[in-house]
Parts: C-alpha cells; structure tokens; sequence
C-alpha cells in the first residue's frame, strides 16, 4: 500500500470518526420526542357532573379547586416524613373547597365511584380520611350519580362545614 492510499484510509477513518462523533453530539441536543399527550379533559365526565352541581350550591365567599395533592391541603413535619408524607406524596383529593379570599381550606369533598368499593380503593380512602381527619381538615364523601339533588347537596357540605 502506496503511502497515498494509507493518508486516504487515515483520512476517511478520521472524517467517520468526525461524523459520528458530531452526530452524537447534536442527537443530545436536539429535543427528543417525550411520550406525553395531552388529556381530552381536567375532568372525567362523572366529576364533571360533581363539579357543575358544586359550583351552583356552594356559598359566594367559597371557590372550588379540582383534584388537588393530599400534601397541597396537609403538610407532614420532616421526623414524620418517611412514615406518612411519603405515602401521602402521590396521592390527590377530588374537589376542596376553599375562602375565595385567603384560600383557607374548608371542606374536602371526595367523589365515589364504583372503583371505591374494590380493597385498594378502600385502603386509599382510608389513608386519606385519617390524615384529613387528624388534620383537622373536613371530608364530606359524595356518592357519584347521573344528577344531584341540589338542596340535599347544599345541606350537605353545609352540615359538613360546620361540623
């Protein structure tokens, strides 16, 4: 082998190594295509149903939030965070009722389902109702229905609010 052909060979090995050495690079910078897509809704069409009923019962100095984090309503002091606000971190709460004017939570309204009735469900509901419960926090527990009686709702979160 001439010494031509060897500076060619070293060449085009060199110009390989740029290439895809480069290609490395520029693969890490552009933005790569995350697996997300976008919900139809914020709410499933049963919560939906909740959630029009709500807004028309409610009192004028209250606003609604909708699916809320457990740890949003209650916090967990840092000795006791591996026991409860670990378990708690993943969990969310339906609908909470807060001061329209300070965001002062008043009352946490959980919507059931039929999926409340399975064992890990039920566990779930528990977990959440003690922690609201020893908290301080009001939880109202509303079964989910096609329509809602709007005076027994009222009554409802009104008697839960001042309990």
């Amino acid at each position: 082998m001439d010494d031509s052909a060897l500076l060619l060979l070293v060449a085009g090995c060199g110009l390989a190594l740029v290439i895809g050495l480069t290609w490395r690079l520029v693969r890490r910078c552009l933005p790569r295509q995350l697996p997300f897509v976008k919900r139809p809704a914020l709410l499933s069409p049963a919560e939906l149903r909740f959630y029009r009923a709500l807004v028309q019962v409610i009192s004028p100095g209250l606003t609604v939030f909708v699916k809320v984090r457990l740890l949003d309503v209650l916090s967990v002091p840092d000795h006791a965070w591996r026991a409860y606000g670990a378990p708690a971190s993943g969990k969310h709460v339906d609908f909470v009722l807060a001061d329209a004017a300070a965001t002062e939570i008043r009352l946490v309204i959980e919507l059931d389902d039929r999926s409340h009735w399975q064992p890990q469900p039920r566990r779930r509901d528990a977990f959440k109702d003690a922690a609201l419960t020893a908290s301080g926090v009001p939880i109202l527990r509303i079964a989910a229905a096609a329509r809602y009686d709007l005076a027994e709702l009222r009554a409802r979160i009104s008697a839960a609010m001042t309990a």
